[in-house]
């Protein structure tokens, strides 16, 4: 398994590392797949026999500032905000404010607007780490962990808002123009 920084977990049979790129081999049925990511991209790898080999190393110039045991924790934040946060709250807000939007703009050029005022709207607030979101409740005071999981959830909350605005936005012109409730 290929642990990368951004939480994501690849399945795959580490190869090598060559140029500055690890490459691993994938089965996908009877066939092998042979890909490759960018080092710099990965965290660590586990092999089959459970040892792990840790690529990471800080960096302050690329931004890369934790210390190992530091950054392993905020890649567990990021998988657990990946495996645990939702976001259905902030798609239904979005979605609403999108709908809103729709049916009073329905006929004014300003619908292109209403979609990113309602992710606006439904991306407020922070996504801060529960204990039913965690692996261990002695995450929670982890301010590596806590930060890789409000970086995560903040960017899947911002995805589900900008899908439920959108739809909303379709759904509310709909109707506008179905009921032409303020007509010309």
């Amino acid at each position: 398994m290929i642990f990368l920084l951004n939480g994501g977990i690849l399945e795959g049979k580490v190869k090598g590392v060559e140029d500055g790129l690890l490459y691993f081999e994938i089965e996908k049925g009877k066939k092998k797949k042979l890909k490759s990511t960018d080092v710099g991209r990965v965290f660590s790898v586990v092999k089959s026999d459970g040892s792990e080999e840790i690529y990471y190393e800080k960096d302050l110039d690329s931004g890369f500032f934790f210390e190992k045991e530091q950054m392993k924790h905020f890649v567990f934040g990021a998988q657990d905000a990946v495996k645990y946060y939702k976001g259905n709250m902030h798609t239904w807000v979005a979605g609403i404010s999108g709908a809103v939007g729709g049916v009073l703009l329905y006929n004014n050029f300003l619908i292109l607007v209403a979609p990113f005022g309602a992710t606006l709207i439904g991306s407020l607030g922070k996504a801060h780490p529960r204990k039913s979101m965690v692996r261990d409740e002695k995450y929670l005071n982890d301010p590596a962990y806590v930060l890789g999981f409000e970086r995560t959830a903040q960017s899947r909350k911002i995805m589900r808002s900008l899908l439920g605005a959108t739809v909303g936005t379709v759904v509310g012109l709909g109707i506008g123009t179905a009921v032409d409730w303020n007509p010309r």
